[in-house]
């Protein structure tokens, strides 16, 4: 749910402590990330940025608080034998066993979230700008590998065309 409602990236879930939420603002902070085991800094220096949370997303992470073992310092990182967990193992086991669970038989990469999280933004009007924003890009350039045309849209480009051509 988080990687689909914010766009961060699979190693900035994985890096997020219950210090970088804040659920009164509604507010996430991307300050770390997690690659290889190790926790270190963002991406880039677009990386760290602040994130808006849902009302779906904020009722949801108020949950996952109340269920959370006392003095949990991340949010979904599991530690294995002293050990963190390396985020692609999270994300083939876990992620897979959620979408097959959720019936989905369609392929889908975790990283794939943050794909359709651009082009739902870019679907709903959002300029490419902001997106690059939420989404830690560092240029728009980049941003624009991101979203992809929807195929409704294409319908309401042929008749956007259409009604330029033949309005009266």
């Amino acid at each position: 749910m988080i990687a689909a409602l914010t766009g961060l990236r699979r190693g900035e879930i994985l890096a997020l402590r219950w210090s970088d939420i804040d659920l009164e603002k509604r507010f996430i902070y991307v300050r770390q990330n997690i690659v290889m085991g190790v926790i270190d800094t963002p991406k880039s220096n677009t990386s760290r940025r602040v994130v808006g949370i849902s009302d779906k997303l904020h009722a949801a992470l108020l949950n996952l608080q109340l269920s959370a073992p006392e003095g949990s310092e991340f949010i979904f990182l599991i530690k294995k034998e002293g050990n963190l967990y390396d985020a692609p193992h999270i994300s083939r086991i876990q992620f897979h066993k959620a979408i097959k669970a959720a019936g989905i038989t369609k392929k889908i990469r975790f990283h794939d979230l943050r794909h359709s999280f651009a082009t739902l933004l870019k679907n709903q009007g959002v300029h490419r700008n902001d997106i690059q924003g939420v989404v830690g890009h560092s240029s728009a350039t980049v941003t624009d590998i991101y979203m992809h045309l929807m195929p409704e849209i294409y319908s309401k480009i042929a008749s956007t065309a259409e009604d330029a051509i033949f309005s009266e």
